[in-house]
């Protein structure tokens, strides 16, 4: 009998690590950077990187990645407006996070 490989894709197997932590009542911090095809996130809390990962551009499934990664927190996102629209922060915002769009040209950078 052949035994069938079985591929666990990468964004589940770094997940696993982070349901065994709990961010009930904890205050973490989402930057999205949306492309075209991809949306970049990172999460932040307590000043540390707590997770980073890109996935395609779907608002449902994100705003359902973020809810299920870090349940019972406090989630705090912000993204630039741009081409996509509101889309994305009507998503974010019915599934309680609270949610930010800024205008790119408002925030500071290094020089």
């Amino acid at each position: 009998m052949k035994r069938r490989q079985v591929i666990v894709p990468k964004e589940i197997a770094l997940n696993s690590s982070l349901r065994q932590q709990s961010y009930e009542g904890k205050n973490l911090f989402i930057g999205i950077d949306g492309h075209k095809y991809t949306y970049s996130v990172a999460v932040v809390m307590e000043g540390g990187l707590v997770k980073k990962w890109q996935t395609l551009v779907d608002p449902v499934k994100l705003a359902h990645q973020l809810t299920a990664y870090f349940p019972k927190a406090l989630l705090h996102s912000v993204y630039e407006a741009g081409f996509s629209g509101f889309i994305l922060h009507r998503q974010l915002t019915n599934v309680g996070i609270a949610n930010q769009v800024v205008n790119a040209a408002s925030i500071e950078t290094t020089v």
